[in-house]
């Protein structure tokens, strides 16, 4: 299974760049993303913290993708001793999506109106504090909401989730995250 995820991945790389090339992209930093946490869904209360995160993503209407850094911070909150299952897990994420991304039906970017992203991602990410399986493969959906305020700043309520195919379990991630349009600068 591990084979056809990288060709699928690489392939939606592939097409993303090709497809970027001949329209005029847009560019965000994302900085920063904060948010509630959970790399295994199934146990949730044994596996629940906060993360946090920065990233470059470059984009059309339709398609996206982003580099990210940062950390999750999870917790066993079942156990006696909370503070010994503190977990760090620093990352380096590299994303690709397809389907809407901060964009509105119009596809414009007037002031005061909504907008929002509906769309499907995989992603491969890289976790430092690990001792084996670093190297992680994601699929997943992303959904948020925004108003937009100004061409230059605005946040996005979120949410991500999807499947880590190396640990085989759902992830979910629920958050704010401020991003400024770089184009608009």
């Amino acid at each position: 299974m591990k084979g056809s995820i990288k060709f699928i991945f690489g392939l939606v790389i592939t097409i993303s760049t090709l497809t970027l090339n001949a329209q005029e992209a847009r560019l965000f930093l994302d900085i920063p993303g904060i948010y509630l946490h959970t790399s295994n869904i199934s146990e949730l209360t044994q596996n629940a913290g906060l993360g946090a995160d920065a990233g470059f993503g470059i984009g059309t209407h339709h398609l996206m993708g982003r580099f990210q850094g940062g950390t999750t911070v999870t917790a066993d909150f079942d156990s006696d001793a909370i503070e010994k299952t503190i977990d760090f897990q620093p990352f380096v994420r590299l994303e690709a999506g397809a389907g809407l991304w901060r964009t509105n039906g119009n596809q414009c970017a007037k002031h005061n109106t909504n907008a929002f992203t509906a769309m499907a991602k995989g992603g491969i990410q890289y976790l430092f504090s690990l001792d084996k399986d670093n190297l992680q493969y994601t699929v997943g959906i992303e959904l948020s909401y925004f108003r937009i305020r100004d061409y230059k700043s605005n946040m996005e309520l979120f949410l991500d989730g999807g499947l880590n195919t190396t640990s085989e379990n759902i992830y979910l991630n629920f958050g704010f995250r401020h991003f400024l349009n770089l184009r608009a600068y």
